[in-house]
């Protein structure tokens, strides 16, 4: 079956649209039978890129049978640019699942830039959940961004900022440089360019009473 699947994965980029489609629900068929794992997720991952929305819901469910986290990851990350706004939710749970904390950071890298603005709180959240410093950062640098296009979110930075404060000077101050294209969208939108200027000062004077 492992096999078959491979072949069928190999002739889905050379076939017509029409042919595809049915070539592809036949070897999603076959991916449920296949026992070796690994080779489950590489059949996965060669025909995400072709898979029409009415079988990335599919997709999506079969790639819950691969037990090992690596090889779930590689799928996963492969079928989030395809997927519509309506799965975008359990992709985001399946992420947030990862119990690698290093590698759930690098998934949410991966899909923050295709979560749809009702997830980007979630986002957020999963970021604060993290506690390396790098990975958490990184998260935080993927979204501000997009959270800066985005003023209808920009009630969630006093959260974010309050978390990052937390954690202590050294991560809020690397913090504020990753979640600088939102800080600065935040002074356009209320109007108020000298909030810079004095988060400059703060940023200095904090340093001489708070180690």
């Amino acid at each position: 079956d492992l096999f078959r699947a491979k072949t069928l994965g190999s002739l889905v980029p050379h076939l017509s649209p029409s042919e595809q489609n049915s070539v592809l629900a036949e070897t999603l068929q076959i991916v449920h039978t296949i026992d070796y794992k690994r080779g489950r997720a590489d059949v996965l991952m060669a025909i995400a890129p072709y898979l029409p929305p009415e079988l990335l819901a599919e997709a999506l469910q079969t790639k819950r049978t691969i037990e090992r986290e690596e090889n779930f990851i590689r799928v996963l990350v492969d079928l989030v640019p395809r997927l519509p706004s309506e799965l975008f939710a359990e992709a985001f749970q399946a992420a947030h699942a990862i119990k690698d904390e290093k590698e759930r950071a690098k998934v949410l890298v991966k899909i923050a830039s295709y979560l749809p603005p009702k997830l980007i709180a979630n986002g957020l959240e999963a970021a604060r959940a993290i506690s390396s410093e790098h990975s958490h950062i990184e998260v935080l640098a993927k979204l501000a961004p997009i959270l800066a296009g985005i003023p209808a979110k920009d009630a969630l930075f006093v959260a974010t900022l309050r978390d990052s404060a937390r954690r202590g000077r050294p991560i809020l101050l690397n913090d504020l440089a990753a979640l600088m294209p939102w800080i600065t969208a935040l002074a356009k939108r209320a109007q108020q360019p000298m909030i810079l200027a004095a988060l400059a000062r703060a940023v200095i004077e904090t340093a001489r009473c708070w180690p």
